[in-house]
């Protein structure tokens, strides 16, 4: 019966999740809506039928879309938003191009006003947002004549329109260009707009003298019944209607401004004060008050990627936007530099710490840009600069410092570098490097100094008994405060090896790893047991003979090891000399950038017979290969001059995270006739698609003096002010100025570390258990994934270091792993102390939404039962077939593939998995992995792990899996279910149970944990009890696990319809945390 009710309404169910999806993305409920309906268990309406004139979606608040490029009809009818609600408006007189019908002449202080109606004709706009479903508003067009003014440099026109009531938004457009009946258009040059929503808003435009006839459209979108009063006004007057935006400067050092600006709701157009050419654009104006850090920089910076400029002016009366006003500064952003300089933030420096007077502009191109804009204070006391401290990155936001001797905010010289101190008076310092201890060799607050070295309350007392992540200070490997050595990590206390739990012999102190009579938290043999020379990390009883065999194989080990590595040295020297001779510049740090026009530059084809290199393309010698991930490798370029002039080359290298690029050297002038040699130094540190990227060179010819002057003039600078410009273009007539580009030819390979700029995620989120996640959908190359952030602010530097070692060898252990039983992950990435990864999505979700669901108790079958225990059985066995161990199984960790009982299907999947014991211990030491007490065994709270913890594990899903309840239900606590583990108490069996299932579940769960089965064992012992049931199984179950197949299917394939909806194209932006 079931069955049959869901074949009939399978379409309307499907419709019905799909219309709940969207439901929660836009939750409401609107006026087109006929019919509604409440979901269970929420208070909001979802529509599920719209009005005839409306979009058919869950809001009903959008009109249908009109087809501008057909006639209008009844199929194709004008449909506006009139009073809230989508009408059909009168097109009898509506046009498809722009012509300004029943145009009437503005004049100067003669207010025009007029009413919108419904029955108005909708007419065609000037300057349409790219954003808006049509172009079509309720509205009047005005003639505007204004008389040329020669005694005046600076003309404006003055609209200020008024509306009668706050609702509907009114859009204001200028154009210059007059209506011509043989050259009709639909969109006409748009001279200036404005829009706004309050009861007055303006336009106020900039224009030449010789300019005097205009064509003004002021219409309403999402129209109301109003009035609406037209006024070309004078500046005196318009000055009543203008405030100036101010902003309070003095905390930015700590806290930075952020300000959400829609350039089309600003209403001012000008000439900028610090440009040659006389360009119109729109601005937004602002002032600042308060002071800042003396000799320090404001960053100002846009999310938005068009081309914009920024400037800031000394005004005589700074409230005054007609008033004079002479340019400080001004900088510029163009569009088609992003390539080599992505950088879209403007510095304001001064040597005043006021802003008296000062009017800041901040213009853009695109007169209806959104943007996020914001300010911040960076680089105090200029860095030191004129100390040789270092300098102010812009790409930054913050110093960098010219040497590892400097450091802090400010770039001052540090008291304590390279083990010596370069204060006189040090007695009451502290080493700097050393945790707590700041720049300036001063003891963070609530932290002692002792000898130099800065210790927390309980380090200093040395009373770390309930402190695990504390070594205890004078003994073996632990530091003077209270952590160890580089290379171990805490366990009880103790400072153990950092490898110890790897399964692999790879430290002097490691008697033995995860083997046979093996202490898994130091990695020694227990008492009266040796290393096993047979078994590799295992241990067996004492034999004498065993030394021996040792020292002689440690010998014999040794002396390969000295030869190889004899060798190898002089084989990397010698090719490290011939590579590197040339470099003289540390690679460690960014390549300075160099200013670089393209459009003043002419193109030089591989072709010519002046393209000076011997070589357009990148290949480092990997042709049909891969780059390998922070892999340095090299490319030896030829540049040679091929004129009777000297040659000035510069490479300009990007400074981004993917990769370090490094052209040596950079910048050099060549002779005539001569060559030189260029090395390309480059290091992948993420897979990204680098087959294809251009590098651009620009190249100069001209005399030597004009060459090194241009060099010094680009040197570091993004961009260059009025002052640098001026010079530039002197210089560049007195050379030839060309540039080509170096294009790779070679790809890195896939890993799992990641290029995020790949990755487009679905708006919609999907909240994960726990405090520190989110989860989102979205995809990567692509592949559906699902992502999980972690936020690791509250860590340390230290811990987060230590962390992100740990979880990169994770994923390199996992690289070469794939198996249909667990559920495989794609990759990582860091940014901004959250630490993002990602896998594959599974559509059903986790085995704990159907076996702990009350809705689905008694659906499933033993043999099914059976068969996902023997799944997850095989995803363990393939995680310690490598060494590995899940160490945090749970149900929830349990994906659903399929509910098929069929051998051949693949019913779940493992996820979330730590891989090793190190991992585990510091996720839980830095607090984001709290324990599973349901599932963990006693053991684990003395940290001691190994394949018998997944043993254990097992047997507690076999429980919850056959009786479909959580373990410990009565405990109201998660501290009682803690004690109770400890103590050996198991969930309790009954005799429903199976014997032979009841028996595997209890030698999984012995309490001595050497003693527990292998996971080789439960294997057998699972076969055998799947055997027998097949023998036994009855017609009944064979129906109910063909019934709970389709169900599940048909389930399945809804989930997959919604993450298909959250993964479309057209939905999908940019990951950003």
């Amino acid at each position: 019966m079931i069955i049959e009710r869901l074949k009939v309404n399978n379409q309307t169910n499907i419709m019905i999740l799909l219309l709940l999806f969207i439901r929660f993305v836009f939750p409401y409920c609107g006026n087109g809506c006929l019919e509604c309906i409440t979901p269970p268990n929420h208070n909001d309406q979802l529509c599920i039928k719209c009005k005839s004139n409306y979009k058919q979606t869950s809001s009903c608040t959008e009109c249908k879309l009109f087809n501008p490029y057909l006639n209008f009809s009844e199929t194709n009818q004008l449909i506006l938003m009139y009073n809230n609600n989508c009408m059909v408006t009168n097109t009898t007189s509506a046009l498809l191009y722009w012509k300004p019908l029943f145009a009437e002449d503005l004049l100067l202080n003669v207010p025009d006003t007029f009413s919108i109606t419904k029955n108005m004709t909708p007419m065609l706009g000037m300057c349409h947002d790219d954003d808006s479903n049509n172009r079509y508003r309720f509205g009047k067009y005005y003639k505007v004549y204004v008389p040329p003014n020669y005694n005046s440099t600076k003309n404006y026109i003055n609209i200020l329109v008024k509306k009668n009531r706050s609702e509907g938004k009114v859009k204001i457009d200028l154009t210059k260009e007059q209506y011509d009946d043989n050259n009709k258009i639909d969109k006409p040059l748009c001279f200036g707009t404005s829009q706004f929503v309050d009861t007055y808003g303006y336009l106020i435009t900039r224009i030449s003298y010789t300019e005097t006839n205009f064509t003004l459209f002021v219409g309403m979108v999402d129209a109301y019944d109003c009035v609406i009063t037209v006024t070309l006004i004078t500046s005196e007057e318009m000055l009543h209607y203008l405030n100036y935006p101010i902003y309070n400067v003095t905390h930015l050092k700590t806290t930075p401004l952020t300000i959400k600006l829609d350039f089309a709701q600003l209403g001012v157009l000008d000439i900028r004060g610090c440009a040659s050419q006389p360009y119109i654009l729109k601005f937004f104006f602002f002032k600042l008050v308060g002071e800042i850090p003396n000799k320090s920089r404001i960053l100002f910076s846009s999310s938005n990627g068009e081309t914009q400029m920024f400037e800031y002016t000394r005004c005589e009366n700074a409230t005054n936007l007609y008033g004079k006003c002479h340019c400080v500064n001004g900088t510029q952003i163009r569009r088609d530099l992003w390539k080599l300089a992505p950088e879209t933030g403007f510095v304001y420096s001064t040597q005043e710490t006021t802003f008296d007077n000062y009017v800041f502009r901040f213009f853009s191109k695109n007169m209806i840009m959104r943007t996020d804009f914001s300010m911040r204070v960076i680089c105090p006391n200029n860095c030191n600069e004129e100390r040789g401290g270092g300098k102010c990155s812009v790409q930054l936001g913050k110093c960098v410092c010219s040497h590892e001797s400097y450091g802090g905010d400010d770039c001052h010289k540090l008291c304590y570098y390279n083990n010596t101190w370069t204060l006189k008076n040090y007695d009451d310092k502290c080493y700097f490097g050393e945790e707590y201890c700041d720049t300036y060799c001063e003891c963070e607050n609530g932290t002692y100094l002792l000898d130099h070295h800065c210790l927390n309350d309980v380090c200093y007392r040395n009373n770390i008994t309930d402190y695990p992540e504390l070594c205890k200070r004078g003994e073996s490997h632990c530091k003077f405060n209270c952590q160890c050595e580089d290379g171990y990590i805490i366990k009880n206390n103790k400072c153990i090896t950092q490898t110890c739990g790897n399964g692999k012999l790879d430290h002097p102190e490691e008697q033995c790893d995860s083997g046979d009579s093996c202490n898994s938290t130091n990695c020694e043999c227990y008492e009266g047991f040796v290393p096993d020379p047979d078994n590799t990390g295992s241990c067996k009883g004492s034999n004498y003979t065993v030394m021996i065999i040792v020292i002689v194989i440690g010998t014999v080990f040794l002396l390969i090891m000295l030869i190889i590595s004899t060798v190898t040295i002089i084989i990397v020297s010698r090719k490290d000399h011939y590579l590197l001779k040339n470099v003289i510049e540390d690679i460690k740090y960014p390549q300075p950038e160099y200013y670089f026009d393209v459009s003043k530059c002419h193109h030089i084809t591989y072709t010519s017979n002046k393209y000076p290199s011997n070589k357009s393309i990148i290949t480092f010698g990997m042709k049909n290969k891969q780059l390998k991930i922070n892999e340095t490798v090299f490319e030896i370029f030829e540049m040679t001059n091929h004129t009777k002039q000297f040659m000035l080359i510069i490479f300009h290298t990007p400074n981004i995270q993917k990769y370090t690029i490094h052209f040596c050297p950079q910048t050099l002038i060549i002779s005539k006739g001569k060559t030189k040699q260029i090395l390309l130094i480059f290091t992948p540190h993420c897979t990204t698609r680098f087959e294809g990227t251009e590098f651009y060179v620009s190249v100069y010819y001209g005399n030597k003096s004009t060459l090194i002057e241009l060099q010094q003039l680009v040197f570091d600078k993004k961009k260059i002010d009025v002052d640098d410009t001026i010079i530039y273009e002197k210089i560049h007539k007195k050379v030839s100025a060309f540039y080509f580009v170096l294009i790779s030819k070679v790809e890195i390979e896939g890993s799992f570390q990641i290029d995020r700029d790949e990755l487009f995620v679905s708006p919609r989120r999907f909240e994960t258990k726990g405090n520190h996640k989110h989860a989102i959908v979205g995809t990567y190359r692509g592949k559906p994934v699902i992502v999980k952030t972690i936020n690791l602010s509250n860590l340390s530097t230290q811990d987060l270091n230590t962390l992100k070692a740990s979880i990169e060898k994770f994923y390199t252990s996992m690289k070469n792993i794939r198996s249909p039983y667990l559920l495989q992950p794609f990759g990582c990435f860091y940014e901004d102390q959250n630490l993002s990864f990602f896998s594959e999505i599974c559509c059903l979700g986790s085995a704990d939404l159907y076996f702990l669901n009350s809705e689905y108790k008694g659906r499933f079958s033993y043999s099914f039962k059976l068969k996902v225990m023997k799944d997850v059985q095989c995803g363990l066995s393939y995680l310690h077939g490598f060494k590995l161990f899940h160490l945090n199984l749970k149900l929830s960790n349990v994906m659903m593939k399929s509910f098929s009982v069929s051998p051949s299907v693949v019913s779940v999947q493992l996820c979330d998995h730590w891989g090793s014991a190190d991992l585990r211990t510091k996720v839980e030491n830095i607090g984001l992995f709290m324990k599973n007490p349901r599932c963990d065994p006693p053991e684990a709270y003395k940290h001691i792990f190994g394949s018998f913890t997944d043993v254990y594990s097992f047997g507690i899903l076999c429980w919850e899996f056959f009786y479909e309840q959580r373990t410990f239900e009565k405990s109201k606590t998660l501290f009682d279910i803690k004690s109770a583990v400890i103590t050996g108490l198991t969930p309790e069996i009954d005799s429903t149970m199976p014997s032979d299932l009841k028996w595997l579940i209890l030698k999984c769960w012995e309490y001595k944990y050497l003693q527990r089965i292998t996971l080789r064992e439960t294997h057998e012992i699972l076969h055998d009890i799947i055997k027998k049931e097949e023998a036994l199984k009855s017609a009944k179950e064979n129906n109910k696990n063909i019934e709970n197949e389709i169900f599940f299917e048909q389930l399945k394939n809804e989930k997959m319809i919604l993450y298909s909806n959250a993964l479309d194209q057209k939905t999908l932006v940019p990951f950003n945390i």
